[in-house]
């Protein structure tokens, strides 16, 4: 079983909210934070071997164009597990929408007077029903995106109209550019007859390794017990897929923020949730 581990600095003020050493901890409204619309409502649980689950229930997008958000962790990781559920996310011939994890966010804060202070670095796991048996899942890392373009198309990412303008891509992490940008770290991957009607589960685990890279790989739902992951071979689904840290900008590893993602399109009903279930090395750090 993959175990938690836990590295406490300088947190005795936070012990009201959060219970460490071995105990299980709840996750408190201080230590959230929503970027994109707010779709997502905590079940304060508490569990031994994560921070509970996020849900979105049956929220509608009554829009002309499609809602996103999310919900960050305001403590600082280097893996995360998450068990992602979608009820009924087939309908009208389309996925009604993503949900998926959240992984090696940081925030620009270097120089308050360039473009891109205070904007979101981030890699981003979605998944949904690609048809009433099917799934599909990508995975992306964007840099330079302001809070107010979290729900826009590629999270602003992109050049001109949605219909007639391009995604603004590149290969790496580009420590020049201040503008919004994309990179495709995983096209659109399908897995065949994991949902029925639209509705599944599926598990992904992101691991951080020494050098900065990550690794990231979906799992069946099977390996999910009480509340507690537990990595199985046999589990194992879709591709594994590597990060290397040069792609990202890091020069090694580096804990970073984590939480949970959704989209929801036009006209179209969400239900589902992203229980977190692993969260290891970590050390308390509140952002500003």
């Amino acid at each position: 079983m993959k175990m938690t581990k836990k590295i406490l600095f300088g947190a005795a003020a936070l012990c009201a909210a959060v219970l460490f050493s071995g105990c299980n901890w709840s996750l408190t409204s201080a230590l959230q934070k929503s970027i994109g619309t707010d779709i997502f409502k905590y079940n304060d649980a508490t569990y031994d071997s994560g921070v509970g689950t996020w849900t979105v229930a049956d929220e509608t997008n009554e829009t002309t164009g499609y809602i996103r958000g999310g919900k960050l962790l305001l403590t600082k990781h280097s893996d995360i597990a998450g068990l992602v559920k979608i009820n009924n996310g087939y309908a009208d011939g389309e996925a009604v929408g993503n949900l998926g994890l959240l992984f090696n966010v940081s925030q620009n804060k270097s120089d308050e007077t360039a473009d891109n202070y205070k904007t979101w670095n981030f890699c981003v796991i979605g998944v949904q029903a690609l048809t009433a048996s099917n799934v599909r899942y990508y995975v992306s890392y964007f840099a330079n995106i302001a809070e107010a373009d979290m729900g826009k198309v590629n999270f602003g990412a992109w050049t001109g109209d949605e219909k007639t303008g391009s995604a603004i891509t590149k290969t790496e992490f580009d420590a020049d550019t201040l503008t919004p940008y994309e990179i495709e770290l995983q096209t659109w991957t399908t897995i065949n007859n994991l949902a029925e009607d639209g509705t599944f589960s599926i598990v992904f685990d992101v691991d951080e390794n020494e050098d900065g890279s990550y690794t990231v790989q979906p799992y069946k739902a099977n390996t999910v017990s009480n509340h507690v992951f537990t990595a199985n071979e046999a589990s194992k689904i879709g591709t594994t897929k590597t990060i290397s840290a040069t792609t990202l900008g890091k020069s090694g590893a580096a804990q970073a923020y984590v939480g949970a993602y959704g989209m929801i399109k036009a006209g179209q009903t969400l239900d589902g949730s992203i229980e977190v279930l692993d969260l290891t090395k970590q050390a308390i750090l509140l952002a500003e």
